[in-house]
């Protein structure tokens, strides 16, 4: 008799992640564990939640983006396994979230100002995973793209559980 094996609910490591993040000092000890930058902690009270939760975005929901100090936008999704998509992925959630920023203002005549974002993955990979991997969006362009093509990079950070993985020992809650 074969085995049946058991469905992942994959929601549920989203669930936490989300949920273990949503708190404004876990946003910060997040920001400052990936960040070239370090902020402190007079940036808490200038942290504004950036995820996508309307209902104008069903089925289509990021699990942690955030505007911090009004100087850069967090973009950070948690996978279980490994995607060749997250630049996609993450593209698609930068524009609903300009869209969600700027709404109608964009069709405007006034220059419209943004934080510059910055976009970063966190997989759970195996020990043989490299720490840090650079994912760009090109990499899915059939073509060699003209100059005047958009690019975005996303960090991508092996969270597997190990001593001396830099990013775990910045972060106590990842």
């Amino acid at each position: 008799m074969e085995a049946k094996k058991a469905k992942v609910n994959r929601e549920f490591k989203d669930g936490m992640f989300r949920t273990l993040f949503n708190d404004k000092e876990k946003m910060l000890e997040l920001y400052n564990a990936v960040s070239e930058k370090q902020v402190g902690e007079e940036a808490l009270e200038n942290i504004e939640a950036l995820t996508i939760e309307t209902p104008l975005y069903i089925g289509s929901r990021n699990d942690l983006a955030f505007l911090i100090d009004g100087k850069s936008m967090f973009f950070c999704e948690q996978q279980s396994t490994k995607s060749g998509n997250m630049a996609l992925r993450l593209s698609s959630y930068f524009g609903k979230t300009l869209d969600m920023m700027f709404g109608s203002e964009i069709y405007g005549t006034r220059k419209l100002m943004m934080a510059p974002p910055s976009f970063f993955v966190l997989v759970f990979g195996d020990k043989n995973t490299p720490e840090l991997q650079v994912e760009p969006l090109s990499k899915h362009y059939t073509e060699n793209a003209p100059e005047n093509s958009m690019e975005l990079v996303v960090n991508v950070y092996n969270i597997c559980y190990s001593e001396d993985k830099e990013i775990l020992k910045r972060s106590r809650a990842l």
